[in-house]
């Protein structure tokens, strides 16, 4: 059994599911679609959407299943997170229709995340992943897609933690490192930049000849410049190689003359290092540099260079430059420290 909304003449609601279906008949073509909301108001307005576009003779968008529209995304755009589409998979399922997607469905999915423990930062990016592949499904792939706002499910995050380190603790951390992973994050703390783009480092691609600075892709696609000062242009004279006279990557295994166990492996020495994750973590540990109530992160090296620089200097300005923040008030967040 169904009855007609009062809301459009076009809508149908089952009582098996108790979600609004669109069903109307034009020049003998019946278009039929489940809206996948049990709002009238919302299955009304776009119920009347589709018949205005189907009397109009435009052409109408395709459907589109979540699925399908995760994996075409991961394929268009390199490094997206594929696993940010089975986390919200997992919320509202493999085989809904991005048109099916509402203002509801969202909400539900987001109690089903919370009942897992997810954090609010983390389901706000979830969340972010699946508008940008719905207005990239609607944009670009012309998909019908649903009418959700996802300003409307924002989470309020906590507040985010500033640790940096003392001089003493830096030095601490440092010799704590096994040789591999020491030069490395001494770059971090004298240039600031990210984990991923020191560890992407690459002769002559990014440290070009002659020239005492890196030059880099940083965080949003933005080319940055990052002078060296005389102790980072050290690090890298001290990697047994001949400075910039090389290709290839910057950090391999087996430099700064490490013997820990991965750098005594022959199927090792010479490939790239693309983390040094346990390595920083047991430093942390074994230095006492991990702050109260939690773990120290490579994060806290950019930190710990801001909280340098404003202590030396005073000038946000200067602090903004190093660290290539694009917008002062980004920067700002460090004057506490």
């Amino acid at each position: 059994m169904a009855r007609i909304s009062k809301h459009s003449p076009h809508l149908a609601r089952t009582l098996r599911d108790g979600f609004w279906q669109i069903d109307f008949t034009v020049n003998g073509q019946r278009y039929r679609q489940n809206t996948g909301t049990p709002d009238a108001k919302v299955a009304g307005r776009m119920a009347q959407a589709r018949y205005d576009a189907a009397v109009s003779g435009q052409s109408q968008r395709t459907e589109m299943a979540l699925s399908a529209a995760c994996a075409r995304y991961s394929k268009e755009q390199a490094g997206w997170p594929a696993y940010h589409g089975t986390m919200i998979a997992r919320g509202i399922g493999n085989d809904v229709l991005l048109s099916g997607i509402t203002d509801a469905v969202v909400a539900r999915m987001i109690v089903a995340w919370q009942a897992d423990e997810l954090k609010p930062g983390t389901i706000n990016r979830y969340l972010s992943s699946l508008a940008i592949i719905c207005k990239r499904a609607l944009d670009v792939w012309h998909v019908a897609v649903g009418p959700w706002t996802r300003a409307k499910h924002s989470l309020r995050e906590p507040e985010g933690r500033d640790t940096f380190l003392t001089q003493d603790q830096a030095t601490a951390l440092i010799a704590a490192l096994v040789p591999h992973a020491r030069p490395i994050v001494t770059m971090m703390l004298l240039t600031g930049l990210r984990r991923s783009n020191v560890l992407n480092l690459r002769w002559q691609e990014c440290v070009p000849f002659g020239e005492p600075h890196l030059s880099l892709i940083q965080k949003g696609g933005r080319r940055l410049t990052v002078p060296l000062v005389p102790a980072a242009i050290s690090v890298l004279e001290g990697l047994n190689y001949g400075f910039w006279s090389l290709i290839g990557p910057v950090w391999t295994f087996g430099q700064n003359n490490c013997d820990c166990q991965t750098c005594k492996l022959p199927s090792k020495r010479g490939l790239q290092i693309r983390s040094i994750r346990t390595a920083f973590k047991a430093a942390a540990t074994r230095a006492g540099v991990n702050p109260d109530g939690g773990t120290l992160r490579f994060h806290d090296m950019r930190h710990t260079l801001a909280s340098w620089t404003l202590a030396a200097t005073g000038d946000v300005r200067v602090t903004q430059e190093i660290l290539g923040h694009k917008r002062i008030a980004t920067t700002m967040r460090y004057a506490h420290l």
